[in-house]
């Protein structure tokens, strides 16, 4: 079974997935019709070091990018230019991440 890093081979830092999964949780609530995938991703952030199955290492990446980066990213004219960039290296990192998973997926 091929096992992926988040940190060496995605470039995605753990702790990011986590603090948008807590802050999907205080924005949303416990009742919210996906409290399924954020308790199976709270799991596998509780349960396992860095290291991840490739369908464990998707699960978690979809946690990455957040409605508010996808915000930015849009309309770039609105946010300031460091929160531009900031999310447009968040994005580089997730599409990188995004295709390394399905390269080795095959």
């Amino acid at each position: 079974m091929t096992t992926i890093s988040l940190k060496n081979d995605l470039n995605i830092n753990k702790t990011s997935i986590r603090k948008n999964v807590d802050q999907f949780v205080e924005d949303f609530g416990i009742e919210n019709d996906r409290m399924t995938y954020v308790m199976d991703a709270l799991t596998l952030l509780h349960n396992r070091g860095d290291v991840y199955t490739i369908k464990e290492a998707e699960e978690l990446l979809g946690w990455y990018i957040t409605s508010s980066d996808e915000c930015i990213f849009d309309n770039e004219e609105d946010h300031n230019p460091l929160q531009v960039y900031n999310t447009k290296k968040k994005m580089d990192r997730f599409n990188a991440a995004s295709e390394y998973l399905k390269r080795i997926n095959k």
